[in-house]
């Protein structure tokens, strides 16, 4: 984090409207330098003392985790990615309180009700990790 907090410390400097950080979770806490243990969004966050916006995205998978990030106070903006991919209604979804509505895996059966190309279809169809899994009924 040391690293980072250096990088991030720079940045501030140039003409930037905003800095994006993406990690595998929301939540996570640093490992070692500067802020172990407490979240690395707030600890970035915090950094950045209100110069610029931050965009904070990690493994946002339910309305309750989206919720907690939104008033979490460690980003501006909150960013949806496989979230979104799974549901292009999101938004709608989270704002009217309807989370039990959220799909968490692409169907494998219907290709045809995502906005996905088919290169990025296929990617998911091989199960990386990173990208949402394809269930198969």
């Amino acid at each position: 984090m040391t690293e980072t907090l250096a990088l991030v410390r720079a940045l501030l400097s140039k003409p930037l409207q905003f800095i994006h950080v993406s990690q595998a979770k929301f939540f996570q806490e640093v490992r070692r330098g500067e802020g172990v243990g407490i979240p690395r969004l707030k600890v970035i966050h915090d950094a950045m003392k209100g110069k610029m916006a931050l965009i904070g995205l990690g493994g946002l998978l339910s309305d309750k985790v989206f919720n907690k990030a939104l008033n979490s106070g460690y980003a501006e903006f909150i960013g949806a990615g496989k979230a979104l991919m799974l549901n292009k209604d999101l938004g709608t979804l989270l704002k009217e309180g309807k989370g039990d509505k959220l799909s968490f895996e692409f169907d494998g059966n219907h290709p045809e009700k995502y906005a996905i190309p088919k290169f990025l279809w296929d990617m998911c169809c091989q199960n990386t990790g990173w990208l949402p899994p394809v269930k198969k009924n």
